[in-house]
């Protein structure tokens, strides 16, 4: 009998149906190996200009490890004036990128050990209150699980977090905070400047523990200061 006969020459009995089902249970037993195509993650977008800001604010801490380096963020409008708005956010919720942030209970540093290791850092801390929606959208983003949390009794929450020497995790951070938490403009231009000449760490750690409620002090932030001097400066 031929490959191509559908009966039996002899006795007349159709084959192509034994034919398809050994086929189809063949198939069934060896299934096509269907290769997945997965798409790369997309690339967070970031402020233009800030990745190569913090890596001066990383070269700055090497060149002298003992003071505090800060990365400000200015915004403008069209018109190139600051957007009075922002700044007073940023001043009153937001330091700038910095190589320390300490803690609002006792002044020391949050992250243990990391005033006087020699190496350089990229820490950020936000403030909110217990409520608004300023918190809600924060607590919406990916890196939100990534920080630290404290709060007082005013019901002041503090959010901190150090990505290290990962210049491009904290632009993506920073800007992800700065445009879908304070609906900051994505379109800045030569909006960052890096304060290499702050305080020494030793007199930063001593302000934040005066300051701090453990000593009994009136609270304010310690990084407001230097804030504020590097708009003078910039202004």
């Amino acid at each position: 009998m031929g490959a191509a006969s559908e009966v039996c020459p002899a006795c007349g009995t159709p084959v192509i149906k034994q034919v398809e089902k050994r086929m189809t249970e063949e198939t069934q037993q060896h299934p096509l190996e269907i290769e997945t195509i997965t798409t790369p993650k997309e690339e967070m977008a970031v402020f233009v200009g800030l990745v190569e800001e913090l890596q001066n604010n990383l070269s700055f801490q090497r060149t002298k490890p003992s003071q505090m380096v800060d990365t400000y963020i200015n915004f403008w409008d069209k018109n190139m004036n600051v957007r009075e708005d922002l700044k007073e956010v940023f001043e009153t919720e937001c330091i700038p990128i910095t190589n320390c942030v300490f803690s609002h209970y006792d002044g020391e540093e949050v992250f243990k050990g990391s005033l006087n290791d020699g190496q350089p850092h990229l820490m950020m801390q936000l403030i909110f209150t217990d409520f608004g929606e300023e918190l809600d959208r924060f607590k919406q983003l990916d890196c939100y699980k990534l920080f630290h949390m404290e709060k007082d009794n005013s019901g002041l929450l503090y959010y901190s977090i150090d990505c290290g020497e990962d210049a491009q995790n904290a632009a993506e951070i920073f800007t992800a905070i700065s445009v879908r938490v304070f609906d900051a403009p994505f379109n800045l231009i030569d909006s960052f400047i890096t304060d290499k000449k702050g305080d020494s760490k030793k007199e930063a750690a001593k302000d934040a523990r005066n300051n701090s409620y453990l000593h009994h002090k009136k609270p304010k932030f310690v990084a407001l200061k230097s804030f504020r001097k590097a708009i003078k400066k910039t202004f």
